[in-house]
């Protein structure tokens, strides 16, 4: 046997182990992407104006980070889409009515209570899952935050898309080339740009009202 003959086996067993390592890298990645969005139903097939989005759940430890991602979220998404966004004090009403407490998702009977209430197409439902303030470079704030959204159809509360979101601050001057962002509110506004975008791409369809 030659020496060229003898090396096959050698060389096929390290390409192999070439392509193993690549073909784990690339599912990694894939499963790190983010947002990552699931769509269990579609959408509604006729243009929507009407949207609540209702108080999210902070799972995290951080005070108000709910309060933080929800409202820039609604910001962000009214003036994305130019929707008709139900009033705060109306949802507010509705959560009292049904003695929802603060903070706490409502269950699926008191969500189909609620859309008719509010008489909205479409419910927006979210939770905060972690929220923290990282020391960074040269001791500056590196903000870290993971949260999920769900659009809900209004009359049911059956969930038809998902959407998971995970961010630091500091990912963006390594990857976006604009500067990392070194507060929650900031890292907020700029994860809810990047989930709208990503729905913009799916098919959710801007008011045009």
């Amino acid at each position: 046997m030659n020496s060229d003959t003898a090396g096959l086996p050698r060389c096929s067993a390290l390409y192999l182990l070439i392509l193993l390592v690549v073909l784990v890298q690339v599912g990694c990645a894939g499963r790190n992407q983010v947002p990552q969005q699931r769509q269990m139903a579609p959408l509604p097939p006729q243009p929507i104006c009407g949207i609540s989005v209702l108080p999210f759940a902070n799972n995290s430890d951080y005070l108000m980070a709910d309060a933080i991602v929800s409202k820039v979220f609604a910001a962000r998404l009214q003036e994305a889409g130019h929707y008709l966004l139900t009033q705060e004090g109306d949802i507010q009403r509705a959560y009292r009515q049904l003695a929802i407490m603060p903070g706490s998702t409502p269950d699926l009977n008191q969500l189909q209570i609620i859309g008719g209430r509010l008489n909205t197409r479409l419910l927006i439902t979210g939770s905060v899952l972690e929220m923290r303030e990282d020391r960074g470079d040269h001791d500056s704030i590196n903000p870290f935050i993971v949260f999920e959204l769900a659009i809900r159809d209004g009359s049911s509360g059956e969930v038809l898309w998902t959407t998971f979101h995970r961010r630091q601050g500091s990912e963006y001057k390594k990857t976006m080339h604009f500067g990392s962002i070194h507060t929650v509110t900031g890292l907020s506004r700029q994860m809810a740009d990047e989930i709208i975008t990503l729905w913009f791409r799916k098919g959710l369809v801007p008011c045009n009202l």
